[in-house]
């Protein structure tokens, strides 16, 4: 059982330790966690602006009413040169660790809901980039930022290039 919550609304951390609360809440939810946080951030969008990419920062997606959430705040959207699409890139340090994939895909459900809710079409992606060292099948990987960062303009502007000829088709 983990009785310590977190107090920060769109947070639904839990603790069995008020220790753990304590440290959870540090590391994200204080001025000095969103400096870190941040800088991670800028790093990523001088790495879309150097490819021509164009995006919009800290974009907030209100829910509706029935839920105890009132919002997420998308760390980028970025725009295709195609027919409209949602392109919502995340930026997961440390790939999460502080909580359960299960949150990033109840939270990603509900960005989509609320979207959808207001009337936004076309297809909605999640990129999720980690700009540090991550785990697969229990193994850590170690790449550079240099190389997650080329792999991750490349995968988004392969998105772009099949939204456009999606476009494209649909026009002929």
């Amino acid at each position: 059982e983990k009785p310590y919550k977190c107090p920060d609304e769109n947070c639904d951390y839990a603790a069995a330790q008020p220790g753990n609360l304590r440290r959870h809440y540090r590391s994200y939810h204080t001025k000095a966690a969103a400096k870190r946080q941040k800088k991670q951030e800028q790093r990523i969008a001088k790495a879309l602006l150097a490819d021509g990419l164009e995006f919009e920062r800290e974009v907030r997606v209100n829910y509706c009413q029935d839920t105890n959430k009132k919002y997420a705040v998308i760390d980028f959207q970025v725009f295709p040169e195609g027919p409209p699409a949602t392109n919502i890139l995340c930026v997961d340090e440390n790939q999460h660790k502080s909580y359960g994939i299960d949150c990033d895909v109840r939270r990603m459900g509900d960005i989509v809901t609320a979207l959808r809710l207001a009337g936004t079409g076309g297809p909605i992606r999640f990129f999720r980039y980690n700009p540090h060292g991550f785990r697969v099948d229990g193994t850590t990987k170690r790449t550079t930022k240099m190389e997650r960062e080329a792999t991750l303009l490349k995968t988004v502007r392969l998105a772009h290039k099949e939204d456009a000829a999606a476009g494209r088709d649909a026009v002929e």
